[in-house]
């Protein structure tokens, strides 16, 4: 087995034009198609290194991405870097995401990191966040924080980043993480309003209706309670109608009160519509639920515009 990967290890280089020592024909003009072939038999060859031992492997995919290839082939190489669980080829793939001298491999390798393994891979993201200036470089350093599900980082970005759209791009992907706690004690903690409504949407996105449901009945700025109200049209309906209704019957800003008819009515839900239209003695807000309930497909909604039209 050990000479069949050899002679596979051989055999790959020579595709590749990577192995010392062996002369190579003068490169001549190639036909459009003939190139295109010869750089699928060399996808094909990087591939089949992940057949091979990261010993074997290693020198030849550093050379490729040192090489004059293509940034279809450089990428391949990062791939199955990226699928090695070993020191080195983490090494060689952190030491392509550091150099910026070619920003379009550099960004690669950064989201290639985001799948390697490791609190070593994680700490070199982090470093490289923190030396970088490039927006664009600590973006993908985020997502791939979020891919290697490092949560601690992300919110540590989330409280601490001077620029507030890498906060909130943190935040964003702390919300796809269902970060719960996090996102509670940043919005307790923050102090900025797009800042916290931001957050209200990542609370939203990681399904936390309990905490949306109490800023949307504790928070003292009407414009936080409605943000909250708003967040919440996107939960489950069947989990969140009745606290919608419920908040729609205690609160007393019409503004909030109006958002709260319209999540609703994203959401729908047009059971819940009827019974808060039913009960409205308010004559204009009694019209915001009818006319929202005029444009939903619904048959609990057509019977109830039916009754009225019986009145």
């Amino acid at each position: 087995m050990k000479t069949q990967r050899l002679w596979m290890a051989a055999l790959v280089a020579i595709t590749l034009g990577a192995l010392p020592g062996w002369a190579q024909a003068p490169a001549k003009a190639a036909a459009p198609t003939q190139s295109v072939d010869d750089e699928e038999l060399k996808l094909y060859a990087l591939n089949s290194l992940r057949n091979n031992t990261p010993e074997e492997a290693i020198p030849m995919l550093e050379r490729m991405l040192k090489s004059s290839a293509s940034m279809k082939l450089k990428d391949k190489a990062l791939s199955v870097l990226a699928s090695y669980e070993t020191t080195r080829a983490r090494e060689v793939v952190a030491t392509v995401a550091r150099d910026g001298a070619d920003r379009e491999l550099q960004l690669k390798a950064l989201r290639y990191l985001g799948r390697m393994e490791g609190e070593g891979t994680r700490k070199i993201l982090a470093d490289i966040y923190a030396g970088s200036k490039d927006i664009e470089v600590k973006k993908v350093v985020i997502r791939s924080l979020h891919s290697a599900d490092d949560t601690a980082r992300l919110e540590a970005l989330a409280r601490t980043e001077p620029d507030q759209e890498l906060r909130i791009y943190a935040i964003r992907h702390l919300g796809a993480q269902e970060a719960q706690n996090a996102l509670r004690q940043l919005f307790d903690a923050e102090q900025n309003f797009d800042v916290k409504a931001q957050i209200l949407r990542a609370l939203a996105v990681a399904e936390d209706q309990e905490k949306l449901a109490q800023v949307a009945r504790t928070d003292k700025d009407p414009k936080m309670r409605r943000e909250a109200v708003k967040q919440m049209s996107i939960l489950d309906s069947t989990q969140v109608g009745e606290t919608l209704v419920a908040l729609y019957g205690s609160e007393s800003d019409v503004e909030v009160r109006k958002e709260a008819l319209r999540s609703l009515a994203r959401q729908e839900n047009a059971k819940a519509l009827v019974t808060v239209a039913r009960a409205e003695k308010d004559p204009e807000l009694k019209k915001y639920a009818v006319s929202r309930l005029s444009q939903m497909r619904s048959k609990e909604a057509t019977d109830f515009l039916v009754e009225l039209l019986n009145k």
